[in-house]
């Protein structure tokens, strides 16, 4: 595999990982199924995500994970008990994809980049979803369940069909953000005396 190759991969994984701070089974489903149909190549040690068994398994879980976040209490539940569950499910499918890298510094680099941003946004995603579902007495809950639920489906998608997506996305959110920051620096800076 060469440095393209690789790099392609390593985006792919970085996408499907952050997926993971929506939703814990629906990116590892959606990678089974990208396995099962040949449109992913998994590592040789990650070929069971591939494998019916464990598409079955995932379409399992993931319907009920879906159910289940629709009730607020439970979603609040289940956000708490996915918490260390989102960084695993991350760096598992980040290194799932990557072929021919040092595994010291494949497993690093997922468990950072994959499994901790999966872990920041699930973190935050829970903690701002708590609020709204406070403010609401729940009423919100399967409205943005169902948001969540469409962000943990479409994303991976987008990253399979077109990893340069995730680097896309990555050059925008530094664009706007240095951008803002230059916007609010310039407000900021005391005028000619």
């Amino acid at each position: 595999m060469g440095f393209g190759n690789t790099f392609l991969a390593i985006l792919t994984g970085l996408g499907l990982s952050v997926a993971c701070g929506f939703r814990v089974f629906i990116p590892p489903l959606i990678t089974s199924i990208a396995a099962q149909t040949g449109y992913l190549e998994l590592a040789e040690s990650f070929q069971w995500l591939g494998q019916w068994p464990t598409l079955i398994a995932l379409s399992i879980a993931t319907v009920g994970e879906v159910i289940a976040h629709e009730f607020p209490v439970v979603d609040d539940v289940l956000n708490v008990v996915e918490t260390p569950l989102v960084p695993i499910a991350a760096t598992l499918l980040s290194v799932s994809l990557i072929t021919d890298m040092d595994p010291f510094l494949k497993w690093g680099l997922a468990a950072i980049a994959g499994g901790g941003s999966a872990g920041a946004l699930h973190v935050a995603r829970s903690f701002l979803k708590s609020l709204l579902n406070a403010s609401t007495a729940g009423v919100s809950t399967p409205v943005v369940s169902l948001v969540e639920d469409a962000a943990a489906l479409v994303t991976p998608i987008l990253v399979i069909l077109a990893p340069v997506f995730v680097l896309f996305l990555f050059l925008v959110v530094v664009g706007v953000t240095a951008f803002a920051l230059k916007k609010w620096m310039g407000k900021r800076q005391p005028g000619p005396a």
